[in-house]
Order: C-alpha cells, then sequence, then structure tokens
C-alpha cells in the first residue's frame, strides 16, 4: 500500500483531570482505497502531569487522534478515516507524581538449591529512565538477594535499602533471591509463587 504524504506529528501539554478533547487533524492525500494506521507512537508511555508527550503517526487517511484523560492515565485513540471507513489504535501513558511508589513483581522460575529464584525486566519502554529508584524494600514479607544495573543488595525483609540503588533508572533487568524456609524445603509446594518488591521513585529529567 503506497501513501504520498504523512499526518502531522503534534506535541500534547497533558495535566490532570481535565476533560475530553478531540484534536482533528487534516491529513496529506494518501493513494489507499481504504484507511490503514501505519505507525502510531508517544516517545513517553510513563510521565508527570508537567510534563508534555510527543505524539507520531503515519496513516492512509484523515487522521483523529481522541485523548481522554483520567487522574493517573491518558489515553490515546488515533482514527484514520477514508472512503467511509476507519481504522483505529489506542495507546495508553501512565501518569504519576514526582514521588510515587511501584511494586516489581516477578514469577519464581525455579530453585536453585534450596533458593528460590525469579527475574524479568521492567519495561524501558513503559518507563524510560526519568524515574529513579529512591529505596528498594522487599516486598513479600522475607529477606531477598536484588540484584540490579550490576548491583547487588541484602534486604532483610522489613528495613529499605536507601543507597545501593538510588538515582539508577526503575527500568532493567532485575534479579530475586530467596532462601527457602524449612517448610518449603519439605514441602516445595508451600513456597511463593513470585516475588515482590516496593520501589520508591524519584522522577528526574535532565
Amino acid at each position: 500500500m503506497n501513501y504520498s504524504g504523512l499526518a502531522p506529528s503534534p506535541s500534547v501539554r497533558i495535566g490532570r483531570l481535565m476533560p475530553v478533547r478531540l484534536i482533528f487533524l487534516l491529513a496529506a492525500s494518501f493513494i489507499s482505497c481504504g484507511p490503514s494506521i501505519h505507525s502510531f507512537q508517544v516517545d513517553q508511555q510513563t510521565i508527570t502531569a508537567a510534563d508534555s508527550v510527543k505524539v507520531n503517526w503515519e496513516v492512509s487517511g484523515k487522521p483523529t487522534l481522541l485523548i481522554h484523560e483520567a487522574e493517573e492515565r491518558m489515553e490515546l485513540t488515533l482514527v484514520a478515516q477514508k472512503n467511509g471507513k476507519e481504522a483505529r489504535q489506542f495507546i495508553q501513558v501512565i501518569v504519576l507524581p514526582p514521588g510515587s511508589v511501584d511494586t516489581i513483581i516477578f514469577p519464581v522460575g525455579g530453585a536453585q538449591g534450596d533458593t528460590l529464584l525469579a527475574a524479568g525486566e521492567k519495561n524501558s519502554t513503559r518507563w524510560g529512565d526519568h524515574f529513579q529508584l529512591g529505596s528498594v524494600a522487599s516486598a513479600s514479607g522475607r529477606p531477598l538477594l536484588v540484584t540490579h544495573g550490576g548491583k547487588t543488595v541484602w534486604l532483610d525483609g522489613q528495613n529499605p535499602d536507601t543507597v545501593t540503588f538510588r538515582g539508577m533508572a526503575n527500568s532493567g533487568l532485575w534479579e530475586i533471591r530467596s532462601l527457602m524456609t524449612d517448610a518449603e524445603k519439605t514441602n516445595p509446594a508451600t513456597a511463593p509463587a513470585v516475588l515482590r518488591l516496593r520501589t520508591k521513585l524519584l522522577y528526574k529529567k535532565q
């Protein structure tokens, strides 16, 4: 499918608890029998209320961007219309306060000896690098050995660590280890299915 132009790429300024807004934008002429959305992207998927979001798209047809803002999210729906037909695509942007809390949950993938292991990645596309770690604590009610960004810390299950990961991005790879209790060693079915961390985040944009 060929097309001869691109729709404009606006920057949308967001605020909290604003009403639904409709933005109608005229597209360039496209050579196509029906509407299609070739790409639809935002430059940030997790933001604060003071941020602007840049929205880019390429469509065949006339684009309409529908923006619905709630307290902790902004929903963007791109509608492309042509020849009485339409195509739609949806993106959700999370809106957080400058200081917030996030819970990291990864499934236990198995055990290495008497140690439970859970690992995964906090999506860098979703979180970017502006939400930085202030502290990390166990949210599993048990001691955890945590590795992130090339650093490792032992969490005692009660007190947060405010030093090891401070200033690092919340996104990226995490590895969580936990020693099995005597009861779990006797009956592995009683071991937790997931391991959890609670992180305090500080927003810092260059």
